[in-house]
């Protein structure tokens, strides 16, 4: 413990300021977790959706099959109606200050 605090560190002007060359380690510490994101969204939702097999079932007498043939990622957004919300794109950082997910819509197309 300190025997004399001082608050030289918040009177800096450069406080709060991030070095021009940040710690290496600590710049890659969660770049795992970014990259295989990335991949998710770019390509790995395609991959899978191309490895679904088409469903098939008889309903009245009629052979139905059903196939996803297209599919929209949305960003994740700020929930609507979200008071003093100026701009609706979130990152992930809100959404641990928020306790949210970071979540967007999914919307498929179907052909049957």
């Amino acid at each position: 413990m300190l025997e004399n605090p001082t608050l030289k560190n918040i009177t800096d002007p450069n406080f709060g300021r991030p070095p021009e060359h940040q710690n290496e380690l600590l710049q890659r510490l969660g770049e795992h977790h970014i990259t295989s994101f990335n991949y998710m969204i770019r390509k790995g939702l395609s991959q899978a959706i191309d490895n679904l097999n088409p469903v098939e079932f008889v309903l009245s007498e009629r052979r139905i099959k059903l196939k996803i043939s297209n599919y929209t990622f949305n960003s994740p957004e700020v929930p609507f109606g979200t008071i003093g919300v100026r701009n609706n794109l979130i990152y992930p950082t809100e959404c641990r200050q928020r306790a949210a997910t970071y979540k967007g819509k999914l919307y498929v197309d179907v052909d049957w």
